[in-house]
Formats: structure tokens, sequence, C-alpha cells
């Protein structure tokens, strides 16, 4: 008799183990959530800026009042790293209503067909100063083309507010013949390079 309930007791405590042992995992914690950190751009201190030459003359800068998007940030594997934008062809400010209306209009941006630019980063690599070498697609009035640049780190650190914030600037050029921009128009009235400055400063969530 003693011998049964010693076997009843073991086989009790074997099964407890086990339901102990199978239960649901706790959650990662420390490190492990540093390595998929999502970044929201924070379009009301992030700027696109672009510079194209007018009449061979002289250079041209106007500004998109918005930009939006998400940073995928991963400290250990820059290869999950990556970034997506969007910039609203209708918050263009060239300074004139009469020429943001022809900047919208279906000789240029077509901006009743194509609301918006986008960039979706194929690859990110980041260096050991915290610059990214980004690679992804550029669509702009329905046409999308590869482009490679580097978003250089311009500083990260906590904020007023108990979040956390890190920033980038990217100079890019591109042509806009390349993205059907104004394919009618000649160079010597438009340039054909298109030269942009974007700012990113970036608010993890």
């Amino acid at each position: 008799m003693l011998n049964q309930k010693i076997i009843l007791a073991s086989a009790l405590a074997a099964v407890g183990a086990l339901s102990m042992s199978s239960g649901p995992v706790a959650p990662r914690t420390g490190a492990s959530l540093e390595e998929a950190e999502v970044f929201e751009i924070d379009s009301g201190h992030s700027s696109a800026i672009f510079k194209v030459k007018h009449l061979n003359v002289a250079n041209f800068y106007g500004m998109f009042n918005e930009i939006h998007g998400e940073l995928h940030w991963n400290a250990k594997d820059h290869k999950a790293t990556s970034l997506k934008l969007s910039i609203p062809v209708a918050s263009i400010d060239s300074r004139d209503e009469d020429r943001d209306a022809h900047l919208l209009s279906e000789e240029l941006f077509d901006a009743e067909n194509h609301a918006e630019f986008s960039f979706e980063s194929k690859t990110v690599k980041a260096d050991e100063d915290g610059n990214l070498q980004v690679s992804g697609m550029l669509t702009a009035r329905g046409v999308s083309k590869e482009i490679l640049f580097t978003a250089n780190s311009t500083g990260e650190g906590s904020d007023p507010w108990g979040g956390f914030r890190r920033g980038y600037e990217a100079h890019i050029s591109i042509t806009r013949q390349d993205f059907g921009i104004g394919k009618l128009m000649p160079s010597a009235m438009l340039g054909d390079q298109v030269d942009l400055i974007v700012s990113l400063e970036c608010k993890r969530r």
C-alpha cells in the first residue's frame, strides 16, 4: 500500500512538472526587444527640399510640406532594417499658387492620377558611425526606379516627453525624365537633374 502511494505521488508530480513546462512562454525582454524597433517619421520636424535649374540660369528651390513613413530599426541585424516613405505631391510649396498648380498638372506630377511619391528600401547597411547605405525603389508619377543613397546620421537621443528619436539626412539626385515628369519640357527650360534633400526625424513608438 505504501509503495502504491509513493508511485501515485511520483506520477502526480511528473504530470505537474509537464504541465508547467508546456505552458505559454513569457515574452523575451531586454536586448531582444531592441532588435526590432519601429520609428515613425515626425512629419512636422522632417523636410523634403528640391532643387532644379531654371532656364539654365539659376537654381530654383521648393519643398514638400508633408513626409510620412516608418523606419524599422534592427541594431543587431541591419538586413532586417528597412525604410518606407511617402510624400503627398499636393503638399508641394513653391511659394506661388499658380506654379504649384502647374507642377500638379498632368504635364508634370499628374497629381490627379499619382497622389504621392514613395520610397521603399530593399537593403540597408549601417556603418560604425550610424550612417545608412540605402537602396530601394523610388516611385514618382507611377514610374519606379531603383536608387542608392547614403542617409547620414544627424543625431539620436531622448526627447522631453520620454521618447527616443533618431535623425538622418540624405542628398539624392534623380533625372526627372526617367520618371516621365515634364517629358515634353526641354531641359533648357527646366533642368533634367533634380536634387533632393530629405531630412528625417524619427520617433520611436
